[in-house]
């Protein structure tokens, strides 16, 4: 979705650009008028064979490329619309608009080093700063370089104080660097200069649930659902958040209204449904209602099929069938996706022992505490070390 930054930057470069004050041929100008009767009507396709046919008549008009280039950009033609920004610097347009243009169509296309580049540029030549240091801190951002975008949020935050938008990003970005108590700050900023600022009460949830802050996580889903109760991320987030606390129940009903609001407003990507997928089926696992899991793993990985947690999870669900080849088959998927996948050599180990396979259960164990501890895993290692006393336990009974 283009930023509303975008929009005023398209809105600015367009009635910037200013036509020659040499006197057009009549057809010419009826074919800009044209495509700029069409580009205001968002008939983008009829504006550019406009603008084709008036630079048939004056092919060195850097204006009418610029034109063209912001109606390439509109429709995604990205390589179309940086030909023609490149054209109109080539006749001679070093407006440093051209240049934050530029950048702005390599950011989208998402060559965000040329758009840093392209950026630099425009400073050196006095693009209005304010423009500026929005566009690049996206970039930065989105190029994984937070630390440069933080500290071009700072001064754009420094020029426009009381744009919410901007301290949610700068927000977003000091959780990144983890500067923990700065993106709560922001994030609390951009709410107080925009109460219905959603995305933000949804990102601050995010965060108080990584923090373990769980109602205060609870409280922000909720405060963002009072908004807009079609926010289907909330619903996901919030279900997550339940799952934490052990609330499974109240989890499976936030993944179904995740989905139920997805399926009218798709507001998810696949591999996003492949996640609500997998954790649900977690939570219907919990609820040992152990085929609705499974139907929900198999639907995971036809979504994802490179889900290690997705394979690992179901076969941990065949394990509790007593299913252990379908349970050790899905363990060697999941370490085939992942070789570094704890999870997946403590059900390994779980059904080795099964099987009475001592020297192999061990060996999984040994290395599933050794990844939960390396991953700071501190549940996960507790976990595989009650295991462990409980196997040797076991076999110890048996003789073996």
């Amino acid at each position: 979705m283009m930023k509303l930054t975008q929009h005023l930057f398209l809105w600015t470069l367009s009635i910037s650009l200013v036509v020659p004050q040499l006197v057009f041929a009549q057809s010419q100008d009826l074919y800009l008028q044209k495509a700029d009767t069409a580009y205001k009507a968002g008939h983008y396709i009829q504006a550019i064979e406009a603008y084709d046919q008036a630079l048939k008549l004056k092919p060195n008009d850097a204006g009418t490329y610029l034109l063209r280039a912001t109606t390439h950009f509109q429709l995604s033609h990205f390589a179309q619309a940086l030909n023609d920004a490149n054209q109109a610097l080539q006749l001679g347009n070093k407006d440093p608009n051209t240049y934050l243009f530029i950048a702005e169509i390599k950011a989208d296309a998402k060559d965000y080093r040329g758009a840093i580049e392209a950026f630099n540029m425009a400073q050196s030549r006095g693009a209005n700063p304010q423009e500026l240091h929005v566009l690049r801190a996206y970039a930065y951002s989105s190029a994984g370089q937070p630390a440069l975008a933080l500290k071009d949020f700072n001064q754009a935050i420094a020029l426009i104080p009381e744009d919410a938008s901007l301290y949610y990003e700068r927000a977003n970005v000091q959780g990144v660097l983890n500067n923990t108590e700065a993106a709560l700050a922001d994030y609390a900023r951009a709410i107080a200069l925009d109460p219905d600022y959603l995305e933000a009460y949804d990102s601050r949830g995010l965060l108080y649930s990584d923090l373990g802050r769980n109602d205060e996580a609870l409280n922000d889903f909720d405060a963002a659902l009072l908004i807009d109760d079609q926010y289907a991320r909330a619903y996901y987030n919030r279900a997550n958040t339940y799952y934490d606390l052990g609330e499974d129940a109240k989890a499976v009903h936030d993944f179904n209204r995740a989905l139920s609001v997805d399926a009218q407003k798709a507001q998810f990507s696949e591999d996003d449904k492949a996640d609500i997928y997998q954790n649900r089926g977690l939570a219907y696992y919990n609820l040992k209602d152990y085929d609705v899991a499974i139907a929900d793993f198999n639907q995971s990985i036809e979504l994802n099929d490179h889900l290690a947690d997705a394979f690992s999870s179901r076969g941990l669900v065949y394990y509790a069938k007593g299913e252990h080849d379908k349970a050790l088959a899905d363990a060697q998927k999941a370490l085939a996706l992942d070789a570094q996948y704890a999870e997946a050599y403590y059900l390994r180990a779980l059904v080795k022992s099964a099987k009475q396979d001592k020297v192999s259960t061990f060996d999984d164990l040994a290395k599933a505490k050794a990844l939960y501890l390396s991953q700071k895993n501190e549940k996960g290692h507790e976990k595989a070390g009650k295991a462990e006393a409980e196997i040797k336990a076991r076999f110890s009974e048996k003789g073996l």
